[in-house]
C-alpha cells in the first residue's frame, strides 16, 4: 500500500509538472511564432513601401502584382516579371486567389496580411495601397520559416519528454523521502503489536507534520499501554473478588457434608453462605454498572430533588450501624438545596460515602455531614475521625478493586468498587471529588458539584411560592 502511495504521489508530481510545461511551452512557441512572423510583415511592407517609391523599379525578389479597380471588377495590371497583362481577377490564376476583404480594404487606404497556400506553398502576402485606383500585392515565401517552426516543436517534444521523465524519477525519490517517516513508523508499530511495551516511537527526522504525527501516535501508543495495564490489573482483580466469595462457599459446603448437623448449624450455615452470595451480586451489579459507564451506555434521567432529603433518607438506612457503634452524627444542611440529577446514580453516590463514613470510624466516634453552597458551587463534605487516609494514597482509592486494609474491607463486605463508582457519578454531573484528612485524625470526603440557576432547568422542577410571586409580578 506504502509503494501505490508512493508511486501515486510520483505520477501525480509528474503529470502536474508536465501540464505545467506543456502550457509554458505552448506559450513560448505561440509568442515566438508571432514575433517572427511580425518580424516577416515588418520586412514585407518595408520592402514593398520601397518598390512603390522606386515606380516599381527597385529589384524586388518577393511574388509581385499590381490590381487596377475596373468598373465592374479588379483587373491585374502587372504580375511578376513585370509584364502587363490586362485580364480580371476572376480568370487570374488559381495559385493566387484574391483575398476581396483585404482588397477591398486596401482600395480604401488599409494595408493588411494573409497567410494563404500558393501552388502548396505557404506564403505571406501583404495588400498595400498605391493610390486610389491600384494596390500592390507582395508575396513572401514562409516554406524556410515553417521549417524552422517545425524543427523547433520537435526539440520542445523531446525537451518535453526529457523534462518529464526526469521529473518523475526526481519525484519518485523525493516521494520516497516523504513517506520514508511514515515506513519507519510503520515498522515500529509493528514490533510493538507482538509485545507492547512503554516505547515511543522515535525518528532522527525533523518537521512539524512528522513531529506532530510522533505526538500523536506516541500518546495513542501511551494510552493503549494504560488500558492494557489497567485491564490486566482489573481481570486480576476481579478473579480474585470473585474467587475469594467462592472460596469460602465451597469451604463452608464440604465442612458441612462431613458430617450430620443439627438444624440450627444448617441455618448458620445458610446464612453465611447467603452473605457470600449477596456480596457476589453486588461485585456483579457494581461491575456491570461501570462496564455501561466505560461504553458510555448510561441514560442519566435527571430530576429536581433535595438533595438533604436524600441524605437523611440515606442515614436512616443506616441507623442501626449508628445505633451498633455508638457514632455521634452531626448534620449540618443548608435548606432548601435542590440539584438536577439521576436520582438514583446520586443515592448509590452519597450512600457510598456514608458507608465508608460510618464503616472506618471507630465506635463511639463523631461523622460529620453537611451541606453548603460556595457561589454557584454545591459543597457536601463526610468527615469522620477514622484511622486517615495517607497522603499517597489519596488519588489511588478511587481506582477500582483498590482498598488500604483489604483484610479489613473483605471482613466488612466491601468489594473495592464503591469509590470508583462514586466518582464516576460525581464526574458524569460534572462534579469532582476530593478527600483530605484532618489535622487530629480521620478523612473528609468533599463533593463538588456546580448550581444551575433555577430558571436554567425547569423540567420536573416542583415551584415554590417565590416562584410564583416571580411569574406574577412578571405578568
Amino acid at each position: 500500500m506504502t509503494e501505490s502511495f508512493r508511486v501515486r504521489i510520483t505520477l501525480l508530481y509528474t503529470f502536474s509538472a508536465s501540464i505545467f510545461l506543456a502550457c509554458i511551452l505552448f506559450l513560448a512557441f505561440h509568442v515566438y511564432r508571432s514575433v517572427i512572423i511580425k518580424g516577416l510583415d515588418s520586412d514585407l511592407l518595408s520592402k514593398s513601401r520601397e518598390l512603390v517609391h522606386s515606380d516599381m523599379k527597385t529589384h524586388f525578389t518577393f511574388r509581385r502584382d499590381i490590381i487596377q479597380k475596373g468598373k465592374d471588377s479588379y483587373i491585374v495590371i502587372s504580375n511578376n516579371d513585370g509584364r502587363v497583362s490586362i485580364t480580371s481577377t476572376d480568370s487570374v490564376s488559381r495559385s493566387w486567389n484574391v483575398n476581396y476583404g483585404l482588397l477591398r480594404g486596401a482600395f480604401n487606404g488599409r494595408y493588411g496580411f494573409e497567410t494563404a497556400n500558393l501552388g502548396g506553398e505557404p506564403f505571406r502576402i501583404l495588400y498595400l495601397p498605391i493610390d486610389k485606383n491600384r494596390i500592390l500585392r507582395t508575396g513572401m515565401s514562409l516554406e524556410g520559416v515553417y521549417a524552422q517552426f517545425s524543427i523547433l516543436k520537435i526539440i520542445l517534444l523531446i525537451s518535453g519528454f526529457l523534462f518529464s521523465l526526469s521529473v518523475g524519477v526526481i519525484g519518485y525519490f523525493v516521494s520516497g523521502r516523504a513517506v520514508k517517516p511514515v515506513l519507519l513508523i510503520s515498522d515500529i508499530a509493528d514490533r510493538l503489536k507482538y509485545g507492547l511495551t512503554s516505547e515511543k516511537i522515535k525518528l532522527n527526522i525533523t518537521g512539524v507534520e512528522i513531529e506532530r504525527l510522533l505526538t500523536v501516535l506516541n500518546g495513542m501508543l501511551e494510552n493503549i499501554h494504560r488500558q492494557i495495564e489497567n485491564h490486566r490489573r482489573f481481570t486480576s482483580d476481579v478473579s480474585h473478588e470473585i474467587r475469594s466469595p467462592l472460596t469460602a462457599l465451597r469451604g463452608s459446603m464440604e465442612v458441612a457434608l462431613r458430617r450430620t448437623r443439627t438444624s440450627g448449624e444448617y441455618e448458620d450455615l445458610l446464612r453465611r453462605n447467603l452473605q457470600e452470595v449477596n456480596r457476589l451480586q453486588r461485585i456483579a451489579e457494581n461491575l456491570l454498572l461501570l462496564s455501561r459507564a466505560d461504553y458510555n451506555i448510561i441514560e442519566l434521567k435527571k430530576q429536581w430533588f433535595d438533595v438533604n432529603e436524600l441524605l437523611t433518607m440515606i442515614l436512616e438506612r443506616h441507623n442501626s450501624d449508628i445505633i451498633s457503634k455508638s457514632l455521634t452524627l452531626i448534620e449540618s444542611y443548608r435548606e432548601p438545596l435542590e440539584i438536577y440529577g439521576d436520582y438514583g446514580l446520586w443515592d448509590e453516590a452519597l450512600n457510598n460515602l456514608v458507608d465508608n463514613s460510618l464503616k472506618y470510624s471507630p465506635d463511639g466516634g463523631t461523622v460529620i455531614i453537611e451541606t453548603k453552597t460556595l457561589l454557584r458551587e454545591l459543597k457536601i463534605s463526610f468527615a469522620d475521625n477514622g484511622p486517615g487516609i495517607p497522603e499517597a494514597e489519596r488519588e489511588k482509592i478511587f481506582e477500582r478493586f483498590y482498598r488500604l486494609d483489604k483484610a479489613r474491607a473483605r471482613s466488612s463486605g466491601g468489594s473495592g468498587l464503591g469509590l470508583a463508582i462514586t466518582k464516576w457519578i460525581i464526574e458524569s454531573h460534572n462534579g469532582k471529588i476530593m478527600v483530605d484528612s484532618h489535622s487530629t485524625g480521620g478523612s473528609i470526603f468533599s463533593v463538588f458539584l456546580p448550581l444551575q440557576s433555577p430558571y436554567e432547568q425547569t423540567e420536573n422542577r416542583p415551584a415554590y411560592p417565590f416562584d410564583e410571586i416571580i411569574n406574577i409580578l412578571r405578568q
